[in-house]
């Protein structure tokens, strides 16, 4: 079993320890600065039991609940800020990565949602996009953003081959590679804000492996954002007390605008370190209540890196980078071209601002290398260039409209 209130180890498993690595690298108590902040729930809300049977899984959340508000709904966000913030730290992620790819770079784009990267993709000349999602709606969203930007930005001179293809990722019997044509290969993996719920089990999360590794290139990358389990687990301890005791005994922490919810002490040390489920919820993200008016979240579960990065070595995946957004935000924002670019994309006219850092900093970023001999090559002055597989094949691409895949590749 592990204890999430307990710091001190056991015979046990203790999930929650944090990784002494994490000192100089990660957010700690003195970086992160919001994690002790209170959290304005309403009383109603402290005092109002949510089970595990009022979570909404994933699969259902993006099948059936998510939504897209549009541009002005999104403009009259009231959490603009962390929405810009983390298209941000994205734009900068994939600009760094791909630019060590180089022009004509291809990309497979997994939990690709409703296709809020595309452009991200097209400004870093992509040249063959395809994009897996568990949700078909959101999958033809996409369809319908990149008809939009083909037509504002680009018109006749749009250049990139996309795919969409309707998945579950981790699946056992899912048939992604089935639907990608057999001679594609892939310098760039990506997944942003999904990886969490391939966490349900070890099967699940291998399976998705195989699909990141599958097509994806000698010295290519797999890179991302996901949840910082370090930051989660600390703000779980330090969430405020009221005399001796927690204030909200659910294992809950947040403010007016999120909350991760926890439902249980500890862990079956059997399950290793999968299916941590916990509920987290962000404003914006969904709109369901039950009957007595508690607001529902998502299932999660939550992401024990170290035992991630692990698990990616025996796939041949080689941790070149991690950062906690804050972290990442400091140092990026030294480079002039990304600095222009934060104040660009960035929306900092919010009177709630310190608490939307308090969410952002509750991710990080990550990249993996295919191949050790390439991951060792990182910080080395070597000349190795990296040559991107079109680059090295002739594929002729007949049209550039973009295609839905349900089935086989034909």
């Amino acid at each position: 079993m592990s204890d999430i209130e307990n710091n001190k180890e056991d015979d046990e498993q203790n999930f929650f320890k944090s990784n002494p690595e994490e000192k100089n690298t990660e957010t700690n108590s003195k970086n992160d600065k919001y994690s002790q902040s209170p959290n304005p729930y309403s009383k109603s809300q402290k005092n109002t039991h949510q089970s595990n049977e009022d979570m909404i899984d994933g699969a259902t959340y993006y099948k059936n609940f998510i939504r897209d508000p549009g541009i002005e709904g999104r403009k009259a966000s009231r959490v603009l800020f962390v929405r810009s913030f983390n298209n941000w730290i994205k734009a900068v992620l994939i600009n760094k990565y791909t630019h060590l790819l180089g022009y004509d770079y291809s990309v497979l784009d997994l939990g690709c949602g409703r296709g809020g990267d595309l452009n991200k993709f097209f400004q870093t000349k992509v040249k063959l996009y395809v994009g897996a999602d568990i949700s078909e709606e959101s999958l033809k969203n996409a369809m319908e953003r990149l008809k939009k930007i083909k037509n504002e930005k680009y018109r006749d001179n749009f250049k990139v081959k996309c795919y969409f293809i309707t998945e579950d990722l981790s699946e056992s019997n899912n048939h992604l590679m089935e639907k990608i044509n057999s001679v594609f290969r892939f310098d760039l993996v990506t997944c942003n804000f999904s990886l969490h719920y391939h966490f349900q089990s070890e099967e699940r999360v291998r399976t998705f492996l195989v699909n990141v590794v599958s097509r994806l290139c000698d010295g290519g990358y797999f890179i991302g954002t996901i949840i910082d389990d370090n930051v989660i687990v600390k703000r779980l301890r330090n969430r405020k007390y009221n005399g001796n005791s927690y204030i909200d005994e659910k294992f809950k922490f947040g403010n007016e605008f999120y909350f991760c919810q926890f439902y249980q002490k500890r862990f079956n040390k059997s399950n290793g370190p999968y299916g941590i489920k916990y509920g987290f919820y962000l404003e914006d993200s969904l709109d369901k209540r039950d009957e007595i008016g508690q607001i529902k979240s998502v299932k999660e579960y939550l992401i024990i890196f170290e035992e991630f990065v692990k698990l990616c070595k025996e796939y041949d995946l080689y941790l070149v980078e991690k950062k906690n957004f804050l972290n990442f935000y400091q140092e990026n924002l030294k480079n002039n071209q990304y600095e222009k670019l934060f104040y660009k994309m960035v929306n900092l006219n919010s009177s709630s601002i310190n608490q939307q850092w308090e969410i952002v900093q509750l991710y990080r970023i990550f990249a993996f290398r295919k191949g050790k001999q390439f991951a060792n090559n990182e910080n080395s002055n070597n000349n190795f260039k990296y040559v991107p597989f079109l680059s090295q094949t002739n594929i002729p691409f007949t049209n550039y409209e973009p295609e839905l895949i349900q089935s086989s590749f034909k």
